[in-house]
């Protein structure tokens, strides 16, 4: 699974690997998301307008 997050001009990428059912993808995409957000908001100071 992978999860890019645009932050300014710059792209987070993020790889999560696994034996993914319909379901459990769906939950792996939204914990991934979560863990992902502290990251993303330290990033924003990069970025010109914020977040």
């Amino acid at each position: 699974m992978f999860q890019f997050t645009q932050v300014g001009r710059a792209i987070l990428a993020v790889e999560d690997s696994g034996e993914w059912t319909r379901v459990s993808a769906v939950d792996g995409a939204r914990d991934l998301a979560r863990a992902d957000r502290h990251l993303v908001a330290r990033l924003c100071v990069f970025s010109h307008t914020g977040c």
